[in-house]
Order: C-alpha cells, then structure tokens, then sequence
C-alpha cells in the first residue's frame, strides 16, 4: 500500500499549525513566582482525586515534567507542561461529576441536589468565624481579585462574593464550580452548618 506524498505533507502542515497554535496557549500561561511550590501544591490537590479518573496519572507526569523544565531554567518547557496538565485537570473535573453522578446511579438514587462546595465553604465559614452571624461573615467574604482558599475533600476551592452572589471557583484552574444567592447560602448552607457546630 503506497501512501501519496501529498497526504504526508498535508498532515505534517496540519501537525506543525497544532503545535504551532499550543507553543501560543502556553506562551500566554501565567505563572506564580514560586513555580516549586505551585507545582507541590497542584500534585497534592491532584492526588485527591479517585484513581479511577485517568486522568489523575496523566496529570501527576506532567506536573513532574514542567517541575523539571523549572529546574533546568527552560521557562517555555514549564509554561507548556503546566498548560496540559491545567487542561487534564479541567477533564478530569467534568468526568469526575460523571462518576459521582454514576456512583449515586448505583446506589439506587439520583446525584444530591446539595452542592458539595457549598458545603464545604458554609462549614469553612463557621469554623473559622465561630463567633460571628451570617450578615458579619458575609461582609467579611472577599470581593473578586483575591478569593479565599480552602482545602476541599477532593480539589482545591476558592470563592468570593459579587454582590449579593456567592461564587465558588476551582482554587487550582480558576474555572468557576457554580454560586449562589446570598439568601439562599444562608438558607440552605450557612445556618444548618452553624446549627451542626452548635453555634
């Protein structure tokens, strides 16, 4: 079977516009200033994730990967290798919802309709302002550029208020998880949480 020299170049024209346009994603990849750090703090965030997301392997390697372009002082390396591991870990996200979505299928229920971050941050909230009611918490809660982090059971979580919103990012990608009416986190979150506290 004879392959037509055309077919080849039009494919290697094709490869080298797909490398060309990633080589211009990660060169707009931001990075922290202490890369070291960031790369530990990603690697522990990932490896709460389930093994059964095959992701999570593909992930650790090219964190491990852009760790060792740091240390050999190749910028671009690192901005390329930390750009596909983000983009894996967006993956893994979306499946990761499939799978808890199929896990409470199992269990012969459909997913909760409570939202895992809004959990978590309620109970973040009353923890670390004990004595404090919901209007002094809220006011308290940061506005957009400097979110407040959390450690959460399976990511890293971040959020912030925007008006009279709540909105919960992922504290590893930035990419938004979902938000809440303030009347409604309160409600449905807040005060169950600081009754579960004895508060």
């Amino acid at each position: 079977m004879s392959v037509d020299p055309d077919d080849i170049k039009l494919y290697l024209n094709q490869k080298s516009k797909e490398w060309e346009a990633q080589e211009l994603r990660a060169a707009r990849v931001r990075l922290p200033e202490d890369i070291a750090e960031y790369v530990d703090s990603c690697l522990k965030t990932v490896s709460k994730l389930p093994d059964e997301l095959p992701q999570k392997q593909v992930i650790q390697k090219y964190l491990n990967v852009a760790l060792r372009h740091y240390q050999e002082d190749d910028e671009k390396g690192v901005r390329r290798w930390i750009m596909k591991a983000e983009d894996n870990y967006k993956n893994a996200l979306f499946d990761l919802e499939i799978l808890k979505r199929e896990q409470g299928a199992r269990k012969g229920g459909q997913s909760p309709k409570r939202r895992q971050w809004a959990e978590e941050i309620a109970d973040h909230l009353v923890r670390t302002r004990p004595n404090s009611n919901f209007e002094q918490v809220w006011k308290t809660l940061p506005e957009g550029e400097s979110p407040e982090q959390i450690e959460a059971e399976q990511y890293d979580l971040a959020f912030y208020r925007d008006g009279e919103k709540l909105i919960a990012i992922d504290g590893f990608t930035t990419v938004e998880k979902g938000s809440l009416a303030q009347s409604s986190f309160k409600k449905r979150y807040f005060s169950p949480a600081k009754r579960k506290a004895g508060h």
